[in-house]
């Protein structure tokens, strides 16, 4: 693992966040290069856990590529301890492939809010989700720095059904579900994509 570089409010300009919810001082960027994609999700999980700043990790596998981002927030439970508590990761792209350059416009610098650091983090979280969302926004969906706060709601509602709607997916197509199961979750998933579409449709109006 290598440290690829220091987001601070003397190397940005941009101000900390500091209040009852959130210690946000610098981000991280780190790089990490993985012999085999196996454990990858529980050493990342352990990276996350371990680092009580905002992290980017830029995790390497011979050509696949994975980012994740970590934003810790303060503990209800432990005075002076931080969780995590916002986690947004891609899947495994090819680096190189042509559709992963909509990926990688998003990443830069001046893709994100500079309000503060906390923004910058949020902002670059909300630009992870628009591509892991890209089946329901489009690939190139893209919003200015200015306009992340429109989107942030529905964004995580429109992450929470699409998580829905993978997992009654998978367990209708389970070959051990019944069939009059599988019929119900059909129709439980029909309703759950007509919400997703609708809040893609909202999405989509204010990327315009």
């Amino acid at each position: 693992m290598a440290l690829i570089g220091t987001l601070t409010h003397a190397t940005t300009g941009m101000p900390t966040h500091i209040d009852d919810t959130y210690d946000v001082q610098s981000i991280l960027v780190l790089g990490l290069n993985l012999r085999e994609t196996k454990n990858a999700n529980e050493a990342i999980e352990i990276i996350h856990r371990a680092l009580p700043h905002p992290t980017v990790l830029l995790v390497e596998q011979d050509r696949k590529t994975l980012v994740s981002l970590a934003i810790p927030r303060k503990s209800l439970a432990e005075h002076g301890a931080m969780v995590v508590g916002y986690h947004a990761q891609t899947g495994w792209v090819d680096a190189y492939a042509p559709d992963t350059q909509a990926l990688w416009e998003k990443l830069p610098y001046e893709a994100q809010p500079h309000g503060d650091l906390l923004a910058y983090a949020q902002g670059l979280g909300q630009n992870l989700a628009l591509w892991n969302l890209r089946e329901w926004v489009g690939d190139h969906a893209r919003i200015a720095p200015s306009g992340m706060s429109n989107i942030r709601e529905p964004l995580i509602r429109l992450e929470t059904l699409n998580a829905q709607i993978s997992q009654l997916r998978a367990l209708r197509r389970n070959p051990d579900t019944p069939l009059r199961e599988s019929s119900r979750l059909r129709v439980q998933e029909h309703r759950l994509i007509q919400d997703a579409m609708a809040l893609a449709e909202c999405i989509q109006g204010a990327l315009r």
